[in-house]
């Protein structure tokens, strides 16, 4: 029986360029009953480059994972959320088994059997439960494969980390310009004839998906089993990513890469003409300035070009590890920098908030207000505002919820939608509450908050 207490390690080594660490050796011996093939999780939003990544991961046979184009079959997705949901609700209420059989069960929801329940004999984690389920999984596909060590999957990002305590887990993020994927999914979407797409209800869904991953990827950048690529390298230099993959993972290719799929996963003639596609193809000036004006971290990271670099002065940031920033301060709290890019707010008092003063700054029509936050104790927020001749009111404010408690978020509150919502506000604040059962003083981590305008349009340049 497998002892789930024991802990799963991988021998890293360094490359001969004494650069990252790699998991290329198994600590288990692959006859043990307790090994446990390593997940490769794949991050990307569609159209991204996810697809191509996972043709070449293919061409290592130790890597496991359904071939079939689009490479899609999301076993570790299913099991990492079987297990989330399986310890935490009583499984003796009837409509609680409905909605765990339920096709429609939406990605979050919370389904099964838990402690304080009737069921009291019964007592598990979802570590346990998931690396049971794991370890049989790899141990039954050894009967296939005697050489495999990993499984390779394209994931939402919320699999990595739920994941990363449990398992030993490599998170591979791809990033391509928003302006090409946005142009990609729409003309994927006419191809198949779907709606999947983040881009098909419009830009600034698609960087607020773009915004989530980059910024968990930023929390993340000096982990040993990260890694980053960008589309644009493995189109135009496939080889400087495939050395990164030998360095980092061990991959070892054993076939060439099949590209049988490519007429139909293609909206290009070919790959080199899907880079910088927005400078030959249409995209309305609404849906450009989101594309090039929010996910501004991004764009300066990757190098990406702007088509009007004019337009990133209309989006209002503020730094929160500025400082003396006379825009903002946080009441009731204790403060540090941590590692350059959060800011650190301990509790001192109830009434913690973080208070944005607009001064002389004007604000064009605002349609949201983010904040970036990574750990927290909290899981609600409110955002309050007021006029220089009025004190905050329960009639001026909206609500935001964070789903994950240790990893980054961006929460937006939808303030363009609120009918007393002005960007006259003299001050804004920000503050949380806590979460059941979670320890007050716990610190908060914070980076950013961007005031995203009504799109005005934007011309090229």
């Amino acid at each position: 029986m497998l002892d789930t207490n024991e802990k799963i390690t991988f021998t890293p080594h360094t490359s001969g360029q004494g650069q990252t660490q790699s998991y290329t050796e198994h600590s288990l011996d692959t006859n043990s009953k307790s090994f446990m093939l390593m997940p490769i999780a794949v991050v990307g939003v569609g159209r991204s480059g996810t697809t191509l990544l996972m043709a070449h991961l293919a061409r290592d046979e130790r890597i496991l994972f359904d071939r079939t184009y689009a490479f899609e079959t999301r076993l570790l997705s299913y099991i990492a959320k079987f297990s989330q949901t399986l310890p935490v609700v009583p499984l003796y209420k009837p409509e609680m088994t409905i909605r765990a059989m339920s096709p429609s069960l939406t990605e979050r929801q919370p389904i099964c059997l838990g402690t304080g329940t009737r069921s009291t004999d019964l007592r598990f984690s979802d570590t346990q439960l998931l690396r049971t389920v794991w370890n049989s999984i790899s141990i039954s596909s050894l009967e296939n494969n005697r050489n495999a060590l990993w499984y390779a999957e394209k994931t939402s990002l919320w699999v990595p980390l739920f994941l990363q305590d449990k398992l030993p887990v490599i998170t591979i993020f791809i990033f391509r310009d928003p302006k090409d994927i946005f142009l990609s999914q729409i003309a994927f979407s006419e191809k198949i004839d779907t709606n999947a797409f983040q881009a098909n209800d419009g830009a600034l869904k698609l960087v607020y998906e773009l915004s989530c991953i980059f910024e968990e990827f930023l929390a993340q950048e000096q982990a040993e089993n990260s890694i980053v690529i960008k589309y644009e390298d493995l189109v135009k230099e496939p080889e400087k990513v495939l050395t990164l993959l030998q360095d980092s993972i061990g991959w070892k290719p054993s076939d060439a890469l099949k590209q049988d799929f490519y007429d139909k996963h293609r909206t290009t003639k070919d790959p080199g003409s899907s880079i910088e596609r927005w400078k030959s193809e249409e995209i309305s000036s609404k849906e450009l300035f989101y594309l090039d004006s929010v996910p501004t971290e991004m764009m300066e990271y990757f190098n990406y070009s702007p088509s009007n670099p004019a337009i990133t002065n209309r989006l209002w940031k503020i730094d929160l590890t500025e400082d003396q920033n006379p825009h903002f301060r946080v009441d009731n709290a204790d403060l540090s920098i941590e590692s350059g890019r959060s800011l650190r707010i301990v509790s001192t008092a109830a009434a913690t908030s973080i208070v944005v003063n607009r001064g002389e700054r004007t604000l064009g029509k605002t349609a949201e207000v983010w904040l970036c936050i990574g750990q927290s104790c909290h899981n609600t927020f409110a955002l309050y505002w007021r006029h220089s001749d009025q004190s905050f009111s329960d009639d001026r404010v909206i609500v935001a919820q964070r789903e994950d408690l240790k990893h980054t978020n961006i929460l937006r509150f939808k303030v363009g939608e609120h009918p007393g919502w002005s960007e006259q506000f003299a001050e804004l604040f920000i503050s949380g509450w806590h979460q059941a059962g979670v320890e007050e003083q716990q610190p908060s981590f914070v980076r950013w908050i961007k005031f995203i305008p009504e799109s005005e349009g934007v011309n090229h340049q």
